[in-house]
């Protein structure tokens, strides 16, 4: 088809148009009205009408046979913009640019014509194009910005953002999708701050609250998330997925019973999240309710039969409710899953120490270290089970393999040290503790046990120090002054020995101790 005989159509169509138009025939009409960005979809943003579209020159009524002025194709392009016809508005505006010299906004519309329909590659060009006719246009490089982030191209729309936020910094919206665009580079502080001034700015804009609790939760701020979630949910009561996240947050706080409260409303709005199930199902093993949690977690496994970890999350509630056999049963159904999980043959083997299956707890270590020999834990959970069997060579061993593999090990050295202190290898003992000091000097417990060790090598006067620095990181453990008083009646501190007792009585927090320091009293007063 010939662009004339092209134009022809149009012309056809517009004229059977014209007389819907406000405007048409009168001496003086009106610029075109860019309200054509509120219709834009996929990035939230409704932009403002363009500021620096000139005046239109007078439009005459055409005959039937005139050829329409480039102002009529835009007056055209613009209403049928507005009531969705995307195609004609696209048409209009290319014929308008097509008589040459098209102002920048002109291709700023066809652009967000083009983006509404999904053309990307064509509404940059447009973009492209309105920004070099008019470098001054916030609207077009924050639209251009939109088409970058749907396109990933998230350095290039950040920079259009930050452009058009310098033309006009009073736009909260192009705050918010700048935020959006930092979240995705991994940079909540700025997300964060654009956040803050984008509900300044628009503090009726729900997804702003929602995505800032987002960022707050990540950053362990619940509180603050909860209150975000919650003015969202009340700006936007079909901000449906707000529940769900406010649930995570009130389940990362251990309020199970609102947990479940916004689960219920997530799944009640008949949105199709089966993963909801898995955490509402958790937050009802939390909360005791077993036999609720159990019913969840077969919803989930009905919909992924083949996920390791809810049938392990389901025997933690099978081993709560005393459902022993069961709770192997999904261990063991996890590791059919997944043979190399070696969390799963962890989980089995703690569970059988538990029910006091040494043999096979030490064998669920073993496949586990197998699996993953150089991860220091498995040996010094293998370790612990030794321990307890009272096998201590074999956990000093494990032990030992631990800090082998991870010098600076907390764990290793205060089982160690206390396997050392059990077998009477008191020096051994006293070593690991003064590491265990070394790395974590401000671990009152530490202290404490070193002064055990001290006490029953009759070391007393090292003992009162150690516990008298233990006590200055924790005053609140009775057992701590009473061991202390202990020592010092050893040492021949008897006043110091009763205000230790004393203390206890004061503290009224441990009735073992308390009742050890009125004996103790009654010897010495």
């Amino acid at each position: 088809m010939s662009r004339n005989r092209y134009h022809t159509l149009i012309a056809v169509l517009i004229l059977g148009c014209l007389s819907l138009i406000a405007g048409c025939g009168r001496s003086e009409p009106a610029r075109p009205t860019l309200s054509v960005a509120e219709a834009l979809t996929g990035t939230v943003s409704a932009r403002a009408t363009a500021t620096s579209t000139p005046t239109a020159t007078a439009t005459p009524s055409p005959s039937p046979t005139a050829t329409p002025s480039a102002d009529q194709y835009i007056e055209i392009g613009n209403t049928a913009f507005e009531t969705g016809d995307l195609a004609v508005a696209i048409d209009a505006y290319s014929a308008a640019i097509d008589q040459g010299e098209a102002p920048a906004y002109v291709y700023y519309s066809r652009g967000a014509a083009y983006r509404a329909r999904g053309n990307l590659d064509l509404a940059m060009d447009d973009f492209d194009q309105a920004i070099e006719l008019d470098g001054e246009s916030a609207e077009a490089f924050a639209a251009r910005g939109d088409v970058h982030r749907q396109k990933g191209n998230t350095a290039q729309s950040i920079n259009d953002y930050t452009k058009a936020l310098e033309l006009t910094p009073d736009d909260g919206y192009s705050y918010f999708n700048r935020a959006m665009g930092y979240r995705e580079i991994q940079q909540p502080a700025l997300a964060l701050e654009d956040l803050n001034r984008s509900i300044e700015l628009e503090p009726e804009n729900a997804e702003a609250y929602y995505q800032r609790g987002i960022i707050l939760q990540e950053q362990k701020a619940y509180e603050l998330a909860i209150e975000d979630f919650t003015v969202a949910l009340a700006l936007n009561s079909e901000l449906i997925f707000a529940h769900m996240r406010r649930g995570n947050t009130h389940q990362d706080l251990k309020q199970f019973e609102s947990a479940i409260a916004d689960y219920d409303a997530f799944l009640a709005s008949g949105e199709e999240d089966v993963y909801v199930y898995f955490q509402r199902a958790n937050a009802h093993a939390g909360n005791g309710d077993y036999e609720a949690a159990l019913a969840d977690y077969a919803v989930f496994i009905e919909a992924e039969p083949d996920n390791p970890f809810v049938y392990l999350s389901r025997a933690t509630a099978h081993e709560r409710a005393e459902n022993f056999d069961e709770a192997l049963a999904d261990i063991d159904r996890a590791i059919e899953r997944d043979p190399e999980n070696v969390f799963a043959y962890q989980r089995r083997a703690r569970f059988l120490q538990q029910i006091g299956d040494v043999d096979a707890a030490v064998a669920a270590f073993d496949e586990a270290i197998a699996l993953s020999p150089d991860n220091p834990f498995n040996y010094i959970n293998r370790g612990i089970i030794y321990a307890e069997n009272r096998q201590f060579d074999e956990a000093i061993a494990d032990y030992d393999k631990a800090l082998e593999l991870d010098a600076n090990n907390l764990f290793a050295y205060r089982h160690r040290a206390t396997t050392y202190k059990v077998i009477g290898r008191l020096d051994a003992a006293y070593a690991d503790y003064s590491v265990l000091i070394d790395l974590e000097p401000e671990d009152p417990n530490a202290y404490f046990q070193r002064a055990e060790v001290q006490a029953a090598q009759a070391a007393y006067p090292e003992a009162i120090a150690d516990y008298t620095r233990s006590l200055e990181l924790d005053n609140t453990n009775s057992f701590t002054w009473f061991n202390r008083g202990n020592a010092n009646k050893l040492a021949g501190n008897i006043q110091a020995a009763i205000a230790d007792f004393e203390k206890v009585l004061e503290l009224g927090n441990e009735p073992v101790a308390m009742q050890n320091a009125e004996n103790q009293l009654a010897g010495l007063r």
